[in-house]
């Protein structure tokens, strides 16, 4: 299908839902011939990603002329499903590598009532200074923008509202005028249902102290803890925590808008033990301290 008919089968769409803008995206080229001028391979940090795991992908981009090489190119991730066989589960992101973020575009309105925009992506400039040379990236899925595949729009939603459960094949694709590169498959598993550890947390924390006062936004209030309070006695006092995060004991944290935090470790909700203070540059200090 040309970028004629992709368009005014978008108008049409468009028109049909009664939606104010729709983007029709300039389609990939499917049938472009592999390019041998580079190499890219990527590899990825964990091989099970969900809310509560780092989702990243590093590579290496290596000049394989003679010389050196300026080229301009057109990145996008693709996951394709490994345990569903329908059309409608492979999905993709175009990505500047270079600044970890989505791939730029251009937009224009290609309708006279401007309710249809053209979308065309803004390549990436690769530079090589000699031979070998190679360019080395990381990239966070979530911070760039995913749709599935045969969508007509252009990739517009976050990673986790957009895939699936399942078990994937990532890949990368670099588009260039002269042909195609694309890298060995990776697999990955994605769980889209875990919740994560700090929404567990806070959740607890909600659960544990469901009339507390709000938490307060002075540190002083922990300086003054003394030895043997109960811990329902220093909410009260400083306020509901922000996650109850301990595996075998009790640890309450408090977040504050600077970045600071305190933290309380305790085996019994009728005895605190350890409180620990962490400033805004990081460092931790301890407030009150068990004998």
């Amino acid at each position: 299908m040309d970028d004629g008919r992709i368009i005014a089968l978008a108008a049409l769409i468009c028109s049909a839902l009664q939606v104010g803008t729709c983007l029709a995206q300039t389609p990939q080229k499917p049938d472009a011939a592999p390019f041998h001028d580079i190499r890219c391979l990527i590899q990825t940090e964990r091989p099970q990603w969900n809310r509560n795991t780092e989702t990243i992908v590093s590579g290496t981009i290596e000049n394989l002329t003679d010389g050196p090489l300026q080229l301009e190119v057109e990145p996008a991730l693709y996951l394709t499903s490994r345990t569903s066989s329908e059309m409608g589960d492979r999905f993709w992101a175009p990505v500047d590598l270079l600044q970890n973020i989505p791939l730029g575009t251009n937009k224009r309105p290609v309708s006279e009532d401007g309710k249809v925009i053209s979308i065309e992506s803004r390549p990436i400039l690769l530079e090589f200074k000699t031979k070998g040379d190679s360019i080395h990236f990381r990239i966070d899925v979530q911070h760039l923008l995913w749709a599935r595949q045969i969508s007509s729009v252009w990739p517009s939603s976050a990673f986790f509202s957009t895939l699936k459960s399942g078990d994937y094949d990532l890949q990368l694709v670099l588009e260039t005028d002269k042909g195609r590169v694309e890298t060995p498959n990776v697999n990955i598993s994605i769980d889209v249902e875990a919740e994560t550890f700090q929404d567990q947390a806070r959740d607890i924390a909600r659960a544990m102290f469901p009339n507390a006062p709000e938490k307060t936004q002075n540190v002083g209030c922990f300086r003054s803890l003394k030895r043997g309070m109960s811990i329902d006695a220093v909410v009260q006092k400083c306020g509901r925590p922000d996650e109850e995060a301990g595996s075998g004991i009790y640890i309450f944290v408090w977040d504050f808008a600077d970045g600071s935090r305190v933290s309380i470790g305790t085996p019994y909700r009728n005895s605190i033990c350890d409180v620990r203070y962490k400033d805004p540059s990081g460092k931790w200090s301890v407030l009150l301290h068990c004998k």
